[in-house]
């Protein structure tokens, strides 16, 4: 069952004081926004909140739910939506612990060094030493073959160009 969209508009107009607060309609159930930053779901007319610890130590007895099949579970908020002081601070907490960003592992080393990183994924290659046999080989006609588990797919090269996307240089093939 889909949520209903006036819902939908009582749970963001109860959340107000906590920041800018706004939603989207995504596949007939609604994402949540604070200072747009995702901090829940409303599912089935049911109000889910991302899951913080500082979130977890203000409602302090929590109810975990799944908002939807194969999902993660979420805080599923239930008759404290009435009360918009609550679930204003709830959002703030929630917020405040989201928006702070996560630490990230480096990158693991391979015994590749710059050569390559692991099998099955992409070769850095530096295309300025490439770059001169590429073209030469083209001109004479080239294929480019690529596996998917145990299948091969061999195609014609039908033209080429180096250039710069995002700051990385590409090799783009037409086949």
């Amino acid at each position: 069952m889909a949520s209903e969209k006036s819902f939908v508009e009582f749970i963001v107009d109860q959340m107000g004081a906590a920041g800018i607060i706004s939603y989207k309609k995504m596949f007939g159930e609604y994402a949540l926004y604070c200072d747009g930053i995702v901090i829940g779901l409303i599912c089935d007319n049911q109000l889910y909140v991302k899951p913080t610890e500082s979130g977890r130590s203000y409602i302090g007895n929590v109810i975990e739910a799944a908002p939807y099949s194969g999902a993660k579970p979420y805080f599923l908020i239930e008759e404290a939506v009435e009360d918009r002081e609550w679930i204003s601070g709830l959002i703030k907490v929630t917020v405040r612990e989201l928006s702070i960003p996560k630490q990230r592992r480096p990158p693991k080393k391979t015994d590749h060094g710059d050569e390559g990183r692991q099998e099955g994924s992409m070769k850095k290659v530096d295309y300025m030493k490439v770059a001169p046999l590429a073209m030469k080989d083209l001109k004479k006609g080239a294929f480019l073959t690529v596996k998917t588990g145990e299948k091969l797919n061999t195609m014609a090269i039908g033209w080429a160009t180096f250039g710069v996307v995002w700051r990385k240089p590409i090799l783009m093939i037409a086949v």
